[in-house]
């Protein structure tokens, strides 16, 4: 695959980012497969680069949490469930013992999981060296951004918050909205950032404004380079 192609294929998948059951991570996989990346290696790429963002986000959230020594526990919890998973991924019997089973089993759940086995396995190559470390960090880069955009936002309407505080408020109000079901974790982002600047000491107003700016600039500009890559990528699958 020409490194060209990811670029676009990334962004492309960014127009679905407010639509339901992870469908741009879908959309990404169909157009890697156009470019001979199967849809097993698609999506264990993408589950490796969700994995990726975790880390970073942890990281960044970790600048800032002397800050808020009330949500410590959440944290750490946060990151001892990432420690586990990358723990298991570097596993490989495990997955190879389910797989096992689950070929010599028939019936749907069976294949479903002899399906997930097979992907997690893909994703494993995905955390070998030196991968993980230059991924992790153009996550950190990538996500630091985004807390710099609320920092600067925030010191453009008189609030004097801290780098380190809009850098954990940032990247924790994108972990909690990732918990949540709705699509671009839409709501629970907005209310988490809200809580996390009112206790920084930031007045209701200007909380709701440095968040609605924040969003506009982070994930509904995103949506709509989204939307321009995903008709680029339209308009070159039908001249194929």
């Amino acid at each position: 695959m020409h490194w060209l192609a990811n670029p676009q294929v990334y962004l492309a998948g960014c127009s679905l980012t407010l639509t339901p059951g992870n469908a741009e991570e879908a959309v990404r996989t169909l157009f890697l497969r156009r470019h001979g990346v199967y849809y097993a290696e698609g999506l264990a790429a993408q589950f490796s680069e969700r994995l990726s963002d975790v880390a970073a986000l942890l990281l960044l959230a970790a600048v800032g949490l002397s800050q808020f020594p009330r949500l410590r526990p959440a944290l750490v919890t946060a990151a001892a469930a990432l420690g586990l998973a990358l723990t298991l991924l570097a596993q490989g019997n495990w997955l190879q013992h389910c797989a096992d089973r689950a070929s010599v089993r028939p019936g749907r759940r069976w294949t479903l999981l002899r399906h997930a086995a097979r992907l997690i396995e893909q994703a494993r190559r995905c955390h070998s060296l030196p991968l993980p470390p230059f991924a992790l960090t153009l996550g950190v880069l990538a996500w630091a951004t985004e807390a710099l955009v609320l920092y600067r936002i925030l010191q453009q309407i008189g609030q004097a918050v801290t780098v380190q505080t809009a850098v954990f408020a940032e990247a924790s109000t994108i972990l909690a909205g990732a918990l949540t079901i709705v699509p671009g974790g839409v709501g629970g982002t907005e209310a988490t950032l809200l809580a996390l600047l009112a206790l920084s000491g930031v007045p209701g107003p200007q909380a709701l404004a440095s968040t609605a700016l924040s969003r506009l600039t982070t994930l509904w500009f995103t949506l709509g380079i989204g939307l321009m890559a995903l008709a680029a990528s339209r308009r070159a699958v039908q001249r194929t």
